[in-house]
């Protein structure tokens, strides 16, 4: 009995060290955010580099303690540089986020830290110039009446060229339809 403990405690570090060298190595590689926070729905521009020959899929997600809460995907360059956009998505609640960059067939990956601030809706949307060809609201509804009565006019027109042929068609049919006598019909 005793032997059998010997045995057990001699190969108990082997046997917990097997599934950690089974495992895949891996390496980190740098990856920037830009911004590294704000609120939801924030475009984050995120950039690495290191992907190899043969990776140059990249794969980036927003995590939540390993939830995936969004992917994109991107394509590296023949240096192996990448870049991706992925917007934070309106429902994620404010804290820390992480943001996770995988290159396709390799032990290759990224991760940064994100925070998700609260959305601050008292703050007035910035004004966006959209150019000298913008309406105002009054404009807007101005066209939209004034598109109403043309509408109106060009079917009462059609109403009234209808009613004028009927009234034609009727009036030539209740001539008296007997043969004429001077050999026209």
């Amino acid at each position: 009995m005793v032997g059998h403990l010997l045995v057990c405690a001699a190969f108990a570090p082997l046997v917990v060290a097997l599934p950690a060298a089974a495992q895949a190595p891996t390496s980190e590689q740098p990856m920037s955010l830009t911004p590294t926070d704000g609120p939801p729905e924030t475009v984050v521009t995120s950039a690495g580099s290191g992907c190899t020959i043969g990776s140059r899929q990249v794969t980036v997600q927003l995590t939540d303690l390993g939830a995936v809460l969004e992917t994109t995907a991107a394509t590296a360059d023949e240096q192996g540089r990448w870049k991706a956009t992925l917007q934070i998505p309106r429902t994620t609640t404010p804290g820390e986020y992480t943001f996770l960059a995988e290159c396709e067939n390799t032990i290759l990956y990224a991760q940064q830290r994100f925070d998700v601030l609260e959305l601050d809706e008292s703050v007035a949307p910035a004004a966006v110039d959209i150019g000298q060809d913008s309406r105002t609201s009054t404009e807007l509804v101005l066209l939209g009446i004034l598109g109403g009565l043309l509408l109106v006019a060009g079917v009462t027109l059609v109403l009234v060229d209808r009613h004028r042929r009927r009234a034609r068609h009727v009036a030539g049919s209740s001539i008296d339809s007997s043969p004429r006598s001077d050999g026209w019909s």
